[in-house]
């Protein structure tokens, strides 16, 4: 039986895999969904360096792990900070460029209990049989500053109590992306005439501005068995996630493997609102969550007062299994989810609509892991009804530590009513209802149910720089009659600072 304190740590979920290898090291693994394990503690999944549970006996404001401590410029930093289980091919290169800063944010975890995390994220993508008039090849750049403030926690190192009870912390992350070498209105999906996004670094038709994607304050109580979270916040770090495909920045690039759509756009979103994490026993997790439907990475207050809302519950199961073989947990869950909010509609208009979902995720050995995800939803709670995923995850092959290896299948169909009746966007252009991009991704004449799989194989190849080449197949395109297979190469940069 999975203990309540590592069943703590799973009800927050994310991109990022924030393990302590000890109180005092404050480490941080990337996309890696055993990492935790290996150290010998439970599996902590978080996104954007926002597990509270995580955390815990780590450096705080309030109680500091050294604060009189001078940054120390002479000591090498051939890892990001907290990011040691690596083997790099080349090396590490860049860490004389990066040793001053390096310096300054383990100065920064020691005196101030502030942690971050900051990668550069460039991405290439050819379209062997594009659509006709629409580009072939693609490029796509992303910026993400990812900080989170350890405020306190009653439960301190030394044991002394500090700061005002529970543990508390606040988290932020600004994003930069854009379109490499094609507008920024031109996708991966539209190229390939998809009803999926293909590209889940994509930023929009806006491109360029940074936004504020996260803006929220984290507390938790009785050993964080019981958090709270309320701010700008992103959905998908309480709901649905899937530990081995949650981080389009060092896992799968497609939209269906990143989340599952027929949950609702708002579950990919960033958005106000509030969410409750509870472990109400040793080995089940009830997460639920409210948020503005109409929030966007790049709002803040202006439409909070409008009542459009999407709101979620999701009930998990941690299997009974020995978690040190394994390398890692089994998790099952169910989940719910509702909007007042006509996802179809090109203004907002108040129609409740209902989804549910299950999500399997499981560790076979020590570092192969299986999922599979899917669920239904009413026509206007988003513009896919009906999806099923399923995918394999090999972590460290060949014994290299950084690497990591997947494959999954997707099956969707699209919502038939989008741009055909009622208030849809028949015109073809926007959609009130999607969460972040708002271009209706089902614009064109043909609506079918299309299938594809992705494949990735991600390379350690300095200490700071992970090279993924990627491949994706889609069988039958939703968008498109004059195509059976289209064929999409990838290849991923992502550079840790």
């Amino acid at each position: 039986m999975l203990a309540a304190r590592s069943l703590a740590r799973l009800t927050v979920p994310g991109s990022l895999v924030l393990a302590m290898v000890a109180p005092a090291s404050g480490a941080v693994a990337d996309g890696d969904p055993s990492s935790a394990g290996r150290r010998g503690d439970a599996l902590e999944r978080i996104e954007f360096l926002a597990n509270i549970a995580s955390l815990d006996g780590a450096s705080t404001l309030l109680d500091p792990r050294n604060p009189d401590a001078e940054p120390d410029w002479s000591i090498e930093h051939p890892f990001p900070i907290g990011k040691t289980d690596r083997d790099p091919l080349l090396g590490s290169p860049l860490e004389p460029v990066l040793r001053p800063w390096r310096t300054v944010d383990q100065a920064a975890v020691d005196r101030l209990g502030l942690y971050s995390s900051i990668y550069y994220t460039l991405l290439y993508q050819h379209v062997v049989d594009p659509v006709p008039d629409t580009p072939r090849n693609l490029g796509t750049g992303r910026l993400d500053v990812n900080l989170v403030w350890n405020l306190w926690d009653e439960d301190s190192r030394d044991g002394r109590a500090a700061g005002p009870g529970g543990h508390g912390l606040v988290g932020f992350l600004v994003r930069q992306g854009n379109q490499i070498g094609v507008s920024q209105g031109q996708s991966t999906a539209a190229s390939v005439g998809s009803i999926e996004g293909l590209n889940s670094l994509y930023f929009g038709p806006e491109g360029s501005p940074a936004t504020l994607n996260l803006l929220y304050f984290q507390q938790g109580w009785d050993d964080d068995r019981f958090v709270v979270s309320a701010g700008k916040i992103h959905p998908n770090q309480y709901i649905a996630l899937n530990f081995w495909a949650d981080d389009e920045s060092r896992q799968f690039l497609a939209g269906p493997f990143d989340g599952i759509q027929t949950v609702g756009s708002s579950l990919g979103g960033y958005q106000l609102g509030v969410a409750v994490q509870s472990v109400p026993t040793d080995d089940l997790f009830l997460n639920a969550i409210v948020t503005d439907a109409l929030g966007r990475p790049d709002s803040m207050f202006g439409t909070i007062g409008e009542g459009y809302v999407w709101s979620a519950v999701e009930l998990g199961w941690a299997l009974p299994v020995d978690e040190e073989t394994l390398g890692g947990p089994c998790l099952a869950s169910v989940i719910w989810s509702g909007q007042n909010l006509d996802a179809l509609a090109s203004q907002p208009e108040r129609r409740w609509s209902n989804a549910i979902a299950g999500q399997l995720q499981l560790h076979l050995a020590s570092q192969l892991g299986f999922w599979v995800q899917g669920g239904w939803c009413e026509p206007n709670m988003s513009t896919t009804t009906a999806q099923v995923s399923t995918g394999l995850g090999v972590q460290q092959p060949f014994g290299r530590r950084g690497d990591l290896c997947g494959i999954a299948y997707n099956w969707s169909r699209p919502t038939s009513a989008a741009g055909t009746t009622g208030a849809a966007a028949s015109s073809g252009d926007t959609l009130v209802g999607l969460g972040f991009d708002r271009t209706n991704p089902l614009a064109g004449p043909v609506l079918e149910s299309q299938s594809m799989i992705e494949a990735f194989y991600r390379i350690q190849i300095t200490g700071s720089m992970q090279l993924t080449p990627d491949i994706q197949v889609v069988f039958d395109p939703g968008m498109r009659s004059d195509s059976k297979t289209s064929v999409v190469l990838g290849l991923r940069l992502t550079t840790d600072f």
